[in-house]
C-alpha cells in the first residue's frame, strides 16, 4: 500500500518547531564557549513514524497513531540527539482521552485529516463452514467485537468527521473447490468470514462524512493454486454494495507483491456478475 501523502494535521500545530538560543558565555564573540559541549539550541516537531502507513491503525489489538513528537537538540559541533514520544499518546485509552480534550475545532481537523485504516485479519476464519459453531463464534467475537470497541473508544466524533478510510481485509487461504462458481461464490457469501465481514459494514453505515474509502484485498493461496485474484476472493465485497457511499476504490495484494495494486475492469465486472448471482439466488 503506497504511502499517504505527508502532511500535518491541524491539531499538532501547538506542537511544530520553535526554536530557542542558548545565552552567549562571557568572552566568547561567535556566541559559543571553545571546548563548549553543551547544547546551544533546539527544536520540537511531529513526524510520521512509518512513511507506508497510514495516520491511524485501528486494529483487534488496539489504535495507533502514527505520529511522534520529536525533541531535537543541536550540539555546537553539528550533531544532534532526538528523543521521540508519542504525539497523543499509544492505545485506544490514552488516545481518547487525548481527543476528548481538544476544543471542536482540532476534534474537526483531527478526525477529517487523517486517514484511519480498519485493519481485520481473517486468516484465522474460515471460506467455508468446517469449523465448530463455538470455535468460530470465539474467532469473530475477538476479531470483530474488539475492532468495534477500539473504534468507539476514538468518540462519537468519529463516524460522524471521519473523511478518510481504508478497510484492510487480511483474508483466508482461499479454497481449492472443484464446484460451479455460482456455488463457490454463494459459499463464501455464507461463510463465517463473510459474516463478520457484514459486522462491519453494518458499522461503516454510521460513517455520514466518508469521501474516500479504499478496500485492500491481502490475499493467500493453496501451494497449488498461485494464479492471481480470484472471484472467491471477490465475493466476500458484496456487503460493501450497501453502503450509502460507493464511490470506494478497489486494490489487492498478494505475498508476491510489495504493494497493493487496483483491482483491474475485467475482474470489477466479474464481480458484479458474481453480485447478480446471489441476487437472483437469494
Amino acid at each position: 500500500m503506497s504511502a499517504p501523502k505527508l502532511s500535518f494535521p491541524e491539531h499538532t500545530t501547538n506542537l511544530l518547531a520553535t526554536r530557542t538560543k542558548s545565552k552567549s558565555p562571557k568572552g566568547s564573540s561567535d556566541g559559543v564557549a571553545k571546548n563548549d559541549v553543551t547544547p546551544t539550541k533546539s527544536r520540537t516537531f511531529i513526524r510520521k513514524i512509518n512513511h507506508k502507513e497510514t495516520d491511524v491503525l485501528i486494529s483487534s489489538n488496539g489504535v495507533r497513531h502514527n505520529y511522534e513528537k520529536v525533541v531535537r537538540t543541536y550540539k555546537p559541533d553539528g550533531h544532534y540527539n532526538d528523543c521521540p514520544s508519542r504525539a497523543l499518546g499509544d492505545g485506544a485509552t490514552t488516545l481518547f482521552v487525548a481527543i476528548r480534550k481538544m476544543t471542536d475545532e482540532k476534534k474537526t481537523a483531527f478526525f477529517s485529516e487523517n486517514e484511519f485504516e480498519i485493519i481485520v485479519d481473517l486468516r484465522d476464519i474460515s471460506f467455508k463452514n468446517e469449523l465448530p459453531d463455538s470455535v468460530t463464534d470465539g474467532v469473530m467475537e475477538r476479531e470483530i467485537g474488539d475492532i468495534l470497541w477500539f473504534m468507539e473508544s476514538l468518540g462519537p466524533e468519529f463516524p460522524k468527521l471521519a473523511k478518510k478510510i481504508v478497510i484492510a481485509l487480511y483474508l483466508p487461504v482461499t479454497p481449492l473447490w472443484k464446484g460451479s462458481i455460482k456455488n463457490e461464490v454463494l459459499a463464501v457469501q455464507e461463510s463465517p468470514a463473510s459474516e463478520l465481514v457484514r459486522y462491519l459494514v453494518n458499522h461503516l453505515s454510521s460513517f455520514v462524512a466518508i469521501e474516500q474509502l479504499r478496500i485492500i484485498l491481502h490475499v493467500q493461496y493453496h501451494a497449488e493454486d498461485r494464479y492471481g485474484l480470484e472471484h472467491r476472493n471477490l465475493a466476500i465485497l458484496a456487503p460493501f454494495y450497501e453502503l450509502a457511499f460507493q464511490d470506494w476504490k478497489l486494490l489487492w495484494q498478494n505475498e508476491s507483491r510489495s504493494r497493493a495494486v487496483s483491482v483491474t475492469k475485467h475482474h470489477l465486472g466479474a464481480l458484479n456478475k458474481y453480485l447478480l448471482i446471489t441476487k437472483d439466488s437469494a
